[in-house]
């Protein structure tokens, strides 16, 4: 069984100005605007790399464990 991840390629301005789960830019605020739920394994040609200044969890995908 399988999880989805929220998808936000169709609102990618407002999830790179997000900043943590509350405020104007929180992920709670912007959560009415994604696209859809994926597959964690679902490859999208739009993904983009997080980096440590973006998104509501930080990096994608982590590698702070290498």
């Amino acid at each position: 069984m399988m999880t989805g991840l929220a998808c936000f390629r169709g609102a990618k301005d407002v999830y790179r100005r997000c900043d943590g789960k509350y405020g104007p830019n929180g992920i709670l605020t912007i959560w009415p605007r994604r696209t859809e739920f994926v597959q964690e394994t679902w490859v999208c040609d739009q993904f983009e790399h997080r980096t440590s200044d973006r998104g509501y969890r930080g990096p994608f995908p982590f590698r702070g464990w290498t």
